[in-house]
């Protein structure tokens, strides 16, 4: 099973300058990184070389991570394929009833989105930027409502962060 994993806040962004957009302005949503670290232990995650980079060009520990790359060099723990089609087919070839999640950035996204059966998608409630300012990424489903029907929303689950005074919501959608 291939599923899409992102935080995104209003208007989808998620990235602004290559941070998180609440990391850029430092905060940190520790449920949310509970949360994804819960659902991706154990399992695939497939991530563009931004995303391995501002990871801090490590690996996820306790995970299986293949980076698509058409520059990176081999790293210990870390299994380069040079586009998301030859990274998907190694990953249903290791998977063994793991789940293979994309984990970003847009370009990974982009080819994983027609042919992901879920997303799961935490919907921060705060704008932080607008998607159209310098250095700001938005998530490209939440930008096309056509593209957005395919999926049916099956579970929402509400949180407050105090320390971080802000409302966020933990969304499954499944493809229809």
């Amino acid at each position: 099973m291939l599923a899409i994993i992102a935080a995104v806040g209003n208007y989808g962004v998620y990235s602004i300058g290559n941070k998180l957009p609440w990391e850029h302005h430092g905060v940190i949503l520790r449920e949310d990184m509970r949360r994804f670290k819960q659902m991706t232990t154990g399992n695939i995650v497939i991530m563009g070389r931004g995303t391995f980079e501002s990871l801090g060009k490590k690996p996820l520990p306790h995970r299986i991570n293949i980076v698509v790359s058409r520059r990176a060099r081999t790293k210990d723990g870390v299994l380069i394929e040079s586009n998301f089609a030859s990274a998907l087919s190694l990953a249903k070839y290791l998977a063994e009833g793991r789940t293979i999640f994309a984990i970003g950035g847009i370009s990974v996204w982009r080819e994983a989105f027609p042919i992901a059966d879920e997303l799961y998608i935490t919907e921060v409630n705060k704008e932080y930027a607008r998607p159209d300012a310098d250095g700001v990424r938005s998530f490209p489903v939440f930008l096309d409502p056509e593209r957005h029907s395919r999926f049916k929303e099956t579970s929402r689950e509400g949180f407050f962060d105090k320390k971080a005074d802000t409302y966020y919501d933990f969304v499954k959608y499944v493809r229809t």
